[in-house]
């Protein structure tokens, strides 16, 4: 899992694309690798796994503007380690993205507004009427290589497993 996390981030930093190439190997050699290593459980741990962070990924997709790559990679990243590793994963996955994105926001000189238009985006989820996703299309950075962060929150969840998350691990 490592080398393919470090070609898409490569590949993301680079082009900003995760290519096919890539994510559709790695989602199936993660299914082999979970049926031979651990049978029928395996395998149903790693459909459960690539489930969720599709269930995940394709909701940020198609609301929040991810891109289908970023979704691609979550789903091989979630046949490989399975249910319930994938939940810690996707927790340090943002984590790791909210930081990124700070720094992100620190380098580029727009900190603030960054900070400014997170509030207006949470306070229009919780207004009636309101479309969250029209304060997306406002970003005040260039676009960013979100599988870096996916890269980094699934490191940290499998290297460091004894930092704790809402799932206690």
């Amino acid at each position: 899992m490592i080398p393919v996390l470090l070609v898409a981030v490569y590949t993301d930093w680079r082009w900003h694309r995760i290519y096919n190439w890539l994510t559709f190997p790695a989602f199936f050699a993660g299914l082999v690798l979970s049926l031979v290593m651990g049978g029928v459980p395996g395998l149903l741990s790693s459909l459960a796994g690539a489930g969720i962070a599709l269930a995940v990924f394709l909701f940020l997709y198609l609301f929040a503007k991810m891109g289908a790559g970023d979704l691609k990679l979550m789903v091989a990243i979630g046949a490989w380690i399975g249910y319930p590793l994938i939940l810690v994963a996707l927790v340090d996955v943002a984590l790791a993205g909210g930081v990124i994105s700070l720094l992100f926001a620190l380098r580029y000189g727009a900190l603030m507004k960054v900070l400014r238009n997170i509030y207006f985006f949470m306070l229009s989820l919780f207004t009636p009427g309101a479309k969250p996703d029209a304060m997306l299309g406002t970003s005040a950075l260039p676009p960013f290589p979100y599988g870096v962060a996916i890269a980094a929150g699934t490191l940290i969840a499998l290297f460091y497993p004894h930092l704790p998350t809402f799932f206690g691990r």
